[in-house]
């Protein structure tokens, strides 16, 4: 495991970019692939996007100075690619919107058209404005709320739709012609296409239909610069999206992969989405040129669009040599890819379909499917890239049945395999190959659960802490990888061979005398934690207590450190799977520094951890258990190494207690450790560590299972405060013992990136 395990590369900040229709793209990071290539590839080298599943990889390469090759076969993303290069900024957008708004429709603006079309009364006021949203419960034939904001009286918020609101919703009734156009535009013979084509457009109320088709019908006949239409036709998009009836109410953070309507959702005035729209476009550093690769002569600065697959594009020119691979890795998602068919035949015409036909006809798209999808995508790279080209793909959304449909397809085509780095918090892999030769056919081979065993077992041996169901899949598939176990050279993987992947993974996880399950009432497999059902007598400090002891060593070699160096520095110690969580990483550094007032991201060793103030506690402590055994009656033996601990004595020599005394809440060797009785076992520690160790305590049910045999814990104050007593009796003591044991509190909510 150790072998392929590669440091997870983190984001300039947490969250994706806010590109338009953001809800389909793959929410990846900001500035991950930038800060990969920063260290591995020279800057004005040329790097390929083979996928072209989102506008990030191709923008923040090329504005870090890399030379980007994007195919693209979904116009949809193409036109975000070119118009996000281009940097229009908010002015730009309004200009446009305003040239529109001006514009006739009969005897009146389009603007006062188009909004008429969301006339309702105003509960405050009683005057006609425009509803801001309507709210609808699915099957129903009208409205059953408005939400109004009222610019008269500002009154705002949401109220029963009226007589009205159904007069002006009967006036849009009638879409017939619209509808027909918007089919039309698709114009696709396939009958099962054409069928895929309605119930994309079944997803549109009548009123959005003939307010986005009113739209389109004036963008077409406007004359104006090349440059300011396109933006007229990205804010068309954008209401495409928009307008659908996939937006749930109230609002959820919802990523829509299916046409599947929710059971109530709102209709938005989409007139003020598009002001909404024009207005709070995000700012750009800058343009980036983009050229068409057909017309290309060289790859210069900035991007170079291939309007199609990689498999159409590839070999490349002489003279256009690839530095390295770099893609977000797209994921199956039939709303987005139908929705994609669809728009692309309203705003280019029928020729942008032909690419997407295939997806109108689709309607579930299997990991098998998706797998083979990858393979064909990982040939074309094998046989026309020269092999050592290194290759880094970034998985957004990372589930097992995603990464078994990579990795099977990677293995197929000999892809040479470098290592993983998987993040729980951002729900991303990130993967490292290199291209080689393209190996020999050959099956997959018998005994694949002995190696999905074998894959759990090393896994939870280095952790040394029970694990969630996708880091312990993950680490059976990279074992299957290692063992190069999978089928290898083939022209199509073997049939179904991701479900009887993920057969052989069931039945392990029920493999009881191999492993056990944690916390769970479910069935399901996926929920819970897990464990060796069977532990290791020799079992290292498990993972939570490893970060803790890193981050005290880097807080005592320096008093300050700056979070992002402190987060690199950690993803280099604990590559792989064993990527250490944020909430872990919270609770450690409240429990040893302090953010500085005037630097949020910069942490402060606390005054009391310094390295001698903890060793002189710990040497009080030692010397406190030692008195305190004295005035008991009792003898006492002291170790002054790791982990320093005193032992009380009866004198017949029975032993009563045996103390730890540290200054950490590493405590899973100690409570594993088979020499040492647990209701005999003290760890004495400091008070500031409580949170931490009760955290630990609660994260990990196998370390609760062990402390809740007898273990007892004493903090630095309360053995201070036992010892002055004036009366001390081995009765009292051990009434005093567990008097202030170790609590739990969430921390603050930490804040590690610059917003």
């Amino acid at each position: 495991m150790e072998t392929f395990a590669i440091p997870y590369q983190p984001g300039l900040s947490p969250e994706p970019p806010a590109f338009p229709l953001g809800r389909y793209l793959p929410p990846v990071p900001q500035g991950m692939a930038v800060a990969w290539l920063q260290k591995h590839v020279t800057p004005g080298s040329v790097i390929l996007d083979p996928f072209g599943s989102s506008p990030q990889v191709a923008l923040e390469t090329a504005r870090a100075g890399y030379r980007v090759i994007a195919a693209c076969n979904n116009p949809v993303v193409r036109f975000l690619i070119e118009t996000l290069a281009a940097a229009p900024q908010a002015a730009d957008f309004k200009a446009a919107l305003a040239e529109l708004a001006m514009q006739k429709r009969g005897d009146d603006r389009l603007e006062n058209v188009l909004q008429n079309l969301y006339l309702t009364t105003c509960p405050g006021c009683n005057r006609k404005v425009a509803a801001e949203a309507f709210l609808w419960r699915k099957e129903e034939q009208a409205p059953y709320a408005k939400i109004v904001h009222c610019p008269a009286c500002l009154w705002e918020g949401e109220a029963e739709t009226d007589e009205f609101d159904l007069q002006v919703l009967q006036q849009s009734a009638n879409d017939t012609i619209n509808r027909a156009r918007a089919l039309q535009r698709v114009e696709i013979r396939d009958e099962e296409a054409r069928q895929g084509a309605r119930e994309a457009l079944d997803t549109y109320q009548p009123r959005q239909i003939n307010f986005l088709f009113t739209l389109m019908n004036k963008i077409q006949t406007l004359d104006l610069p090349p440059e300011q239409k396109n933006l007229l036709w990205m804010l068309f998009l954008v209401l495409c999206d928009e307008g659908n009836m996939m937006w749930s109410h109230p609002p959820g953070r919802t990523r829509p992969r299916q046409l599947s309507v929710p059971s109530e959702y709102q209709e938005v005035n989409l007139w003020l989405m598009m002001e909404r729209t024009a207005s709070q476009w995000p700012e750009s550093p800058g343009a980036l040129p983009c050229q068409d690769y057909r017309q290309a002569k060289t790859i210069e600065p900035g991007i170079t669009l291939f309007p199609g697959r990689i498999r159409d594009m590839l070999p490349l020119r002489p003279g256009m040599d690839i530095s390295a691979v770099v893609s977000i890795f797209p994921r199956p998602n039939q709303a987005f890819w139908t929705y994609s068919a669809l728009w692309s035949g309203w705003i280019w015409g029928t020729e942008a379909v032909v690419p997407l036909k295939s997806s109108l006809q689709r309607k579930r798209y299997s990991w098998q499917w998706h797998a083979n999808a990858l393979s064909s995508s990982f040939s074309m790279l094998q046989s026309h890239l020269p092999a050592g080209i290194p290759f880094w793909g970034i998985v957004a959304e990372s589930n097992p049945g995603f990464l078994a449909a990579i990795l099977a397809a990677s293995e197929n085509n000999g892809l040479e395999f470098s290592g993983l780095a998987w993040n729980e918090d951002d729900q991303v892999s990130q993967l490292w190959w290199k291209t080689a030769a393209i190996p020999q056919p050959s099956e997959e081979k018998p005994g694949l659960g002995k190696v999905i065993r074998q894959g759990f077992r090393n896994y939870l041996q280095l952790r040394a802490e029970p694990a969630g169901y996708t880091h312990l899949f993950t680490a059976g598939m990279v074992e299957l990888v290692r063992e190069k176990c999978l089928a290898r050279g083939l022209r199509e993987l073997p049939f179904n061979q991701i479900t009887l992947l993920q057969n052989q993974f069931a039945v392990n996880f029920s493999n009881r005398s191999l492993l056990r399950r944690f916390e769970s009432e479910s069935q399901s497999q996926e929920s819970g934690v897990w464990w060796l059902e069977e532990v290791p007598a020799d079992l290292k400090p498990s993972l939570s207590d490893q970060v803790e002891l890193a981050i005290r060593s880097i807080f005592q070699q320096k008093e300050n450190c700056d979070f992002p160096v402190l987060l690199n520095t950690l993803y280099e110690s604990f590559p792989g799977l064993m990527t250490p969580n944020l909430e872990l990483l919270d609770f450690c550094l409240e429990s040893y520094a302090r953010p500085l007032p005037t630097h949020p991201e910069t942490w402060q060793i606390r005054e009391a951890e310094r390295i001698e103030t903890r060793q002189a506690d710990e040497t009080e402590a030692l010397m406190m258990l030692k008195a305190c055994a004295e005035r008991i009656g009792l003898e006492s033996i002291t170790n002054a190494h790791e982990p320093a601990s005193v032992e009380w004595h009866t004198r017949d020599g029975e032993l009563v207690f045996k103390f730890f005394v540290q200054a950490h809440a590493g405590i899973s060797r100690l409570v594993h450790h088979p020499d040492h009785l647990a209701d005999q076992g003290v760890i004495v520690f400091p008070g500031s560590r409580s949170n931490l160790l009760t955290y630990k305590i609660k994260k990990n049910p196998y370390l609760e299972e062990l402390v809740n045999t007898g273990w007892h814990f004493l903090k630095f104050r309360t053995l201070r405060s036992i010892c002055i007593r004036p009366e001390l009796t081995l009765v009292n003591w051990k009434e005093l013992l567990d008097g202030d044991p170790p609590r739990w509190e969430q921390p603050q909510q930490l804040s590690f990136f610059s917003t």
